[in-house]
Formats: structure tokens, C-alpha cells, sequence
């Protein structure tokens, strides 16, 4: 048997929102993501133990500011 290759159809997916009020006021305060540390962490021990990152290698994080 020989593998071929299948072709889908692609499909363009469309979003679409309505304008906020002209007099609709955002709250100034920044949003934090509680579990931005928590899914960090656990994002960067499964890279170590599969030896993805080094001692050498600069790991940096956290630059969504």
C-alpha cells in the first residue's frame, strides 16, 4: 500500500463583533492571568525533562506587556 496524501478542503473562518457605544467606558485597570506563573512553570519542567532546553540556552519569559 502506498500513502497518499488527502487532500481537505480549507475553510476561512470569519470573526466579526459589533463597535462598542460611543460613551462605553473601559476600565483602565491591567488584566492579570493568575495562572500565567503556574502554566509557565509547567510549560518550562516539561521542555527540561525532555531535554529541549539547555544550561546554556537563555530562557526568557513573561514579555506580553
Amino acid at each position: 500500500m502506498t500513502p497518499s496524501a488527502i487532500d481537505l478542503p480549507t475553510k476561512s473562518t470569519i470573526i466579526t463583533w459589533e463597535k462598542l457605544p460611543d460613551d462605553f467606558i473601559l476600565p483602565d485597570e491591567p488584566v492579570d492571568n493568575n495562572l500565567q506563573p503556574l502554566l509557565a512553570a509547567a510549560l518550562r519542567e516539561s521542555l527540561e525533562l525532555a531535554g529541549l532546553i539547555l544550561e546554556s540556552m537563555l530562557i526568557a519569559s513573561n514579555f506580553g506587556l
